[in-house]
């Protein structure tokens, strides 16, 4: 009978052999040290976890350092995120009181919201406005007259002065789904604008720019809440101001996203959220089921008036659909009990990722190494990506990098990204598996096994510095 001191041995000493033999030599050691008869169930599964916690990354550098490797945990990928729900009736609203963050002056400030309406009345999405002691400053609303999202600004407070663009080039809202709203003032060019859906924008002329009143924030709701209560699901939410506040056309067509919005992580990220974190003065995710909303960039967390409860929000995958299991049938270590992730995408437009990431802590000018076997099934109009992205503490991307996998491969292929030290302000680094579409009409098949991740390294050891494949969430 194998010991099974012995038979993790083996394992330890042919993982190490499998970096410098050929495929062919490696499955005939597989096939060598494969389980045994004489291990039984519980044994084989001892030598699994005794695998699984082979780390030299300290276990205190995981976010997640249990050793839930369970399959029913593993479920259908894509799921759609979480949006505030409001209900009219119940005079739900979230605030925050007045604050220099929120308010504005002649200024420029861009404002965000996913918004979905439960029924065809008149309600205000966010803004500083109240008719009481004339706060009126900014609102975004829809106006069940016209069926038109619409952007009011003032430039004292009064009535009188208050200017009104439409998103007429977008033309009737409809109930039951939802739309990205975008309204904003530029005070260089003296206009308001608002753009739905990504849409041509509409623009008016407005040159005697706001004032900064004494009106709270509301989402749901104006003034003191009472009024203009929406009826519906908001979220995400977001708030720019100042100097590089108005995104440009390519970044309102990223936010946008093909319909599909976006959330605080993508933030930074090419292609074009890039610059996104400039001029941000709030986004609210919305992912809490009920109670108040945090803020997930700055201060200005939101406060839950009559109890504001939560419903299935927008997908932040545009068309795609994808599926991540543990799967013995691909597995690239030696024991075959062991499970691969698997990740199975499709992809209706040309952009998009399915992924499951996991984040370590780091610290700047730590040495790290990276690497995982890829084993690529299918790869139409997609590749497989292994990246690493360096966070600071408020989880801004400092610097990333990537190694990919672009053709079909027959066997598992290392892929590493060696020697990375990180950068100034580094807190986190996140490591992240990723199938991503490069064209429209996407499909694509990859498993991810054997992954690791090495501190003061500049070369990832033969020890197995392994990160659990359980341990991937998705994002």
């Amino acid at each position: 009978m194998v010991s099974q001191d012995e038979f993790f041995e083996r394992l330890r000493v042919l993982d190490q052999q499998a970096r410098q033999i050929s495929t062919s030599e490696e499955e005939v050691l597989q096939q060598f040290i494969r389980q045994p008869e004489s291990l039984s169930l519980a044994e084989a599964t001892e030598l699994e976890q005794r695998d699984k916690t082979y780390f030299v990354v300290p276990e205190n550098k995981l976010a997640n350092p249990g050793f839930d490797d369970d399959l029913a945990s593993w479920s259908e990928f894509i799921q759609a995120r979480l949006a505030a729900q409001f209900v009219k009736v119940n005079l739900e609203y979230l605030s925050i009181a007045d604050n220099p963050s929120l308010s504005t002056g002649d200024v420029d400030f861009f404002i965000l919201a996913y918004a979905y309406l439960d029924s065809d009345q008149t309600m205000v999405i966010d803004g500083k406005f109240d008719s009481l002691g004339d706060n009126r400053e900014y609102r975004l609303r829809y106006h069940s007259g016209t069926k038109r999202f619409q952007l009011r600004v003032s430039a004292d407070g009064t009535s009188g002065t208050v200017v009104t663009v439409s998103a007429n080039n977008f033309g009737n809202v409809a109930t039951g789904q939802f739309y990205t709203v975008m309204g904003w003032h530029d005070s260089v060019l003296n206009t308001i604008n608002i753009s739905v859906n990504d849409s041509t924008p509409d623009s008016v002329a407005h040159s005697a720019g706001l004032t900064d009143l004494a009106s709270a924030f509301n989402l749901g709701a104006q003034g003191d809440g009472s009024t203009g209560l929406f009826d519906g699901r908001i979220g995400p939410h977001a708030f720019w101001k100042g100097s590089g506040s108005i995104p440009t056309a390519l970044e309102r067509t990223w936010l946008h996203n093909g319909g599909n919005g976006r959330e605080y992580a993508d933030l930074g990220q090419p292609g074009d959220g890039s610059d996104l974190l400039t001029a941000l003065e709030a986004w609210h995710d919305m992912a809490e089921a009920s109670g108040d909303r945090a803020d997930s960039h700055g201060s200005n967390d939101l406060t839950d008036n009559n109890t504001v409860l939560s419903s299935p929000g927008i997908p932040n995958v545009p068309g795609v659909t994808a599926t991540t299991a543990r799967d013995t049938s691909q597995s690239k270590t030696l024991f075959g009990s062991m499970a691969s992730l698997k990740i199975d995408m499709t992809a209706s437009t040309g952009t998009g990722d399915a992924k499951r990431t996991q984040t370590i802590t780091a610290a700047a000018a730590e040495v790290w190494s990276f690497e995982a076997w890829v084993h690529a099934t299918a790869l139409t109009n997609c590749k497989a990506v292994l990246k690493i992205e360096w966070l600071d503490s408020g989880s801004v991307v400092l610097a990333i990098q990537t190694v990919e996998v672009t053709a079909v491969t027959s066997v598992f292929t290392l892929k590493q990204i060696e020697n990375q030290t990180a950068p100034a302000s580094t807190a986190n680094v996140r490591v992240s598996l990723i199938l991503e579409a490069t064209a429209s009409g996407a499909v694509g098949t990859a498993y991810f096994d054997l992954i690791r991740a090495e501190q003061g390294e500049s070369a990832v050891s033969d020890r197995a510095s392994r990160i659990i494949v359980g341990e991937f969430v998705a994002t």
